[in-house]
């Protein structure tokens, strides 16, 4: 892997191009054992993304679109999230809170 300096902060990139690594196509995030490792997650169209306590090791996560997402206790190591656009709120109301409130 290949150390980046940004300003203060020192990045390690994941290292998914090697061309001995197999990356597994999945059709969910969600492990059955709390871990997915060495996948390719991708071309997904969610109404939501509620993934919790998963751990997500060696892999990418490609054009993922979801109308709501919401992620929690997840620890991601070299994995790689490629984001086309991140789109505004569909309603005029304002933000909301975590809870749902404003």
């Amino acid at each position: 892997m290949k150390l980046h300096t940004v300003r203060q902060t020192d990045v390690v990139l994941p290292a998914l191009d090697e061309p001995d690594l197999r990356l597994a196509s999945i059709t969910s995030l969600e492990a059955s054992r709390g871990r997915a490792a060495e996948f390719t997650y991708a071309d997904a169209s969610l109404r939501e993304l509620d993934l919790a306590g998963t751990h997500l090791l060696d892999g990418r996560v490609l054009r993922l679109r979801s109308q709501r997402t919401m992620l929690e206790n997840l620890p991601a190591d070299s994995v790689v999230f490629i984001v086309l656009a991140v789109l505004p709120r569909l309603d005029d109301e304002g933000p909301r809170s975590r809870t749902g409130r404003r």
